[in-house]
């Protein structure tokens, strides 16, 4: 008979405490998300920007975005409510009936009612000022990808010179989300370049790859063109460290993504309504942070950076373990990176080898029905 673990039994009696103030705090505060960022992808990609980050803080060994597409997630991490608080579970596709952000205190109106000046630059049309993304900062404006290490340069030199003023910068790139335009050189690097120009202006678009259904040339091409777009935006992300200026250099920051994507596994492609780890693990790079746990979720954020900058907040509670994402309906949690598994409405576990999804899913022995049920305890 399978026992549960201690961590298990311990989830929905004492999850984890808020953190305490940092000794020694942050003036200023960045968190910048690379839109559908795999965690894989920092191996095949040459990443030196993002080497150089973990290098100076660390690198989470396992992370996993609370959604898998970017509304949901990141609400998450403007609130540190999981999808099953904060409520926001709705489909793609259907922007004009989307619900406003939810009555729910944020990162942005939390930092701004503690002095610091609180600007966000974004590339990614959902998150619109018409849906709330906006509350709490003194700058919201859409930027894309090529403009905003100019746009952030600018809007700093625009504030008033004050020695004392505290920042929290939100940047979100789109970066490797589809459609996918390498630059001549990284298109050259992972040998795409004659694919990329047959796409013309028009770019590699991920719906190729699900036409193709299990075409595995197909995919491999849209991978790699995937890794050239993904040493693009990390050449980006220098940029934008070097128009922070000093900032940069002592800031708390965290680098991360909203989701990962699908790429061809299980004849499937994209961000859509699925919940396989390639969606659910993503990077998670921290410098000037406290100490990051082994395997975290990326709607702890919040409360790791209000730590970082000495905030007292009280963020929703939510158990460090299992790691739990939602999908319209669906629900995935894992114990350990290895396994997961998947809920579908109405049907009981597929539990799925995490580095081989391809395989069939073999059914539930109780642990995951049980960490789920304690986790949903945890997080009424």
């Amino acid at each position: 008979m399978w026992t549960a673990p201690l961590w298990l039994l311990a989830c929905a009696s004492n999850p984890s405490p808020q953190p305490t103030p940092a000794a020694a705090p942050a003036k200023d505060v960045v968190l910048i998300v690379i839109d559908t960022l795999r965690a894989d992808a920092l191996g095949p990609a040459h990443t030196p920007t993002l080497d150089a980050l973990a290098a100076r803080g660390q690198a989470a060994t396992l992370a996993w975005s609370g959604g898998t597409w970017t509304v949901p997630s990141v609400i998450s991490l403007f609130t540190g409510a999981p999808v099953r608080q904060h409520g926001w579970d709705g489909p793609t596709g259907q922007q004009g009936r989307y619900p406003k952000l939810p009555a729910l205190p944020t990162l942005a109106e939390t930092f701004r009612a503690a002095g610091f000046t609180t600007i966000g630059l974004y590339a990614n049309g959902y998150l619109a000022e018409e849906l709330g993304f906006d509350r709490g900062f003194d700058v919201w404006r859409r930027v894309p990808d090529a403009a905003m290490p100019k746009a952030l340069a600018e809007t700093l030199a625009a504030l008033p010179p004050d020695p004392d003023r505290r920042h929290l910068l939100y940047l979100h790139l789109l970066g490797p989300h589809s459609t996918l335009r390498p630059s001549e050189e990284a298109a050259a690097r992972h040998g795409v370049t004659e694919a990329v120009a047959a796409a013309g202006k028009q770019g590699l678009d991920i719906g190729a790859v699900a036409r193709a259904r299990r075409d595995p040339a197909v995919a491999e091409t849209y991978r790699r063109a995937y890794h050239a777009v993904v040493e693009d935006t990390d050449a980006r992300l220098a940029a934008l460290l070097e128009a922070m200026g000093p900032m940069a250099e002592d800031a708390a920051i965290v680098v991360t993504s909203d989701h990962g994507e699908l790429i061809g596994e299980r004849g499937l492609a994209g961000h859509g309504a699925q919940l396989f780890a390639p969606l659910t693990q993503v990077p998670y790079l921290a410098v000037n942070v406290a100490p990051l746990p082994s395997a975290l979720s990326t709607v702890s954020t919040a409360a790791r950076l209000s730590e970082a900058a000495g905030l007292e907040v009280s963020w929703p509670v939510v158990p460090e373990l299992p790691l739990v994402a939602q999908r319209e309906g669906a629900l995935t949690l894992t114990l350990d990176g290895q396994a997961q598994a998947i809920w579908r409405e109405g049907e009981a576990a597929a539990v799925y080898s995490v580095g081989a999804i391809e395989a069939a899913p073999s059914a539930d022995d109780g642990r995951f029905e049980q960490a789920r049920a304690a986790w949903e305890a945890a997080v009424p």
